[in-house]
């Protein structure tokens, strides 16, 4: 099987759902992603996103807590 060209990278979930923030986790971990996080909120995201240098990319939950992001 081919690898994907993000395999490896860093990829941080921003989730609300506990249940559906480990499902994404396992998910991205299964694919050989490294997940960061998961986080809650996007005021949480924001500092995680500053102090790790090499996110590449995120899942972002479109509503976090009533706040759309």
């Amino acid at each position: 099987m081919a690898r994907s060209a993000l395999h490896s990278r860093r990829i941080l979930v921003v989730e609300d759902e506990y249940l559906i923030a480990v499902t994404l986790q396992d998910w991205l971990e299964s694919a050989g992603y490294v997940v960061v996080g998961p986080v809650p909120s996007v005021e949480k995201a924001l500092k995680m996103i500053e102090s790790e240098t090499d996110v590449a990319g995120a899942v972002v939950d479109v509503n976090l807590g009533g706040v759309f992001a």
